[in-house]
């Protein structure tokens, strides 16, 4: 059926429905109608056009950029759906660097829960939950979603099943994740919940026990952030933490790598070394001239061996060509030297 037929009420309707298959988890899923739900009220019967669309988003243009990339994101998806896409403008959420995350504000967070005063039964499994995201880096999502059958004991690994962008990942433990782990579910099986928590309910989780922990700063997503930057600091490449963080490209995993590089460190430390004046205390400037004229007569004496070598040992093929007193030309002799020598040569220039 063609979609322009339709009322707007079956209209939205049958998108709200293509977004079961779009979205595999709960809340995105939510988010999105909730968006689509605001555009259906503000058409208020009207069809749906581009115009309308990007009416309806300057609604929101006192709202952060991510938030409007969000609504842009959800409503140019419709609109494409719909055969009348917004092709003439385009938000794109900001490029932000990752949180810095000092470890001992996680360290506050696991100390609280471990001296919590009731619910005592509960400190295990809350534990192993913070271990979880700070070594493995899952979203909220995934740590809620994981399964029994999702751990490989043996090869101490970890499957993210069905993760953002509906991809699987493996992830290895560290030893002490993997055992705690292995025996907090021992009594389970494998089609339980490890944690038994819904995404909300970790994000809740983590928010209360910082606040507990007088860290109100940290919430879920911090745990990612201190994950990739460890990876990164220890010096993983972009591809390890694109593949262990489940990033859809790796552009962003390459954040994490500039957040930490080395090289900005020793950069900005330059700026405090003292500069001595050239002759001021003795000491010369440090200059590049001694070892660029010391390379300088190297090439040349290497030009003139294989000069020499081509005019006048008796064996060379230039000089039995040359037997009846023909004088050699520039050309042959060129001809002849080897072709990395003449490409070192013709860089000099």
């Amino acid at each position: 059926m063609e979609l322009k037929t339709l009322s707007n009420t079956d209209l939205f309707e049958r998108w709200r429905r293509e977004l079961l298959f779009k979205y595999r988890t709960e809340r995105p899923r939510k988010e999105a109608c909730r968006v689509i739900g605001l555009f259906e009220k503000f058409l208020g019967g009207y069809p749906p056009s581009a115009d309308l669309a990007k009416q309806y988003l300057s609604q929101f243009a006192d709202r952060s950029q991510n938030t409007l990339a969000g609504y842009y994101a959800q409503l140019a998806m419709f609109m494409k759906w719909y055969g009348d896409p917004i092709d003439d403008c385009r938000v794109s959420p900001t490029e932000e660097m990752p949180e810095l995350v000092d470890s001992r504000d996680l360290d506050k967070i696991e100390e609280a829960i471990r001296n919590r005063k009731t619910h005592k039964k509960l400190i295990q499994r809350d534990i192993l939950l913070v271990r979880t995201l700070q070594n493995t880096g899952v979203r909220r999502a995934e740590a809620a979603n994981l399964h029994v059958g999702d751990l490989d004991f043996a090869g101490r690994t970890l499957v993210v099943r069905d993760g953002k962008g509906r991809k699987d990942r493996a992830i290895p433990l560290l030893d002490d994740l993997n055992k705690g782990l292995q025996t907090y579910c021992a009594t389970k099986q494998r089609d339980d919940l490890v944690f038994g928590l819904k995404d909300v309910s970790v994000s809740g989780f983590v928010s209360v026990w910082a606040r507990k922990a007088g860290v109100p700063h940290i919430h879920a997503h911090s745990y990612r952030h201190f994950f990739g930057t460890q990876l990164a600091r220890k010096g993983a490449s972009a591809r390890a933490i694109m593949m262990l963080m489940g990033h859809k490209n790796m552009q962003t995993s390459q954040r994490y790598i500039d957040l930490v590089a080395g090289d900005l460190r020793s950069a900005i430390d330059r700026l405090t070394e003292p500069q001595p004046e050239p002759g001021a205390t003795g000491v010369a400037a440090p200059s590049c001239k001694p070892l660029f004229e010391e390379v300088s007569m190297a090439c040349q004496r290497h030009v003139q061996r294989q000069l020499d070598q081509l005019l006048y040992p008796p064996r060379h093929k230039f000089c039995w060509e040359l037997q009846e007193g023909e004088p050699p030309s520039t050309e042959r002799l060129i001809d002849g030297l080897p072709e990395g020598l003449i490409t070192a040569i013709n860089r000099s220039y």
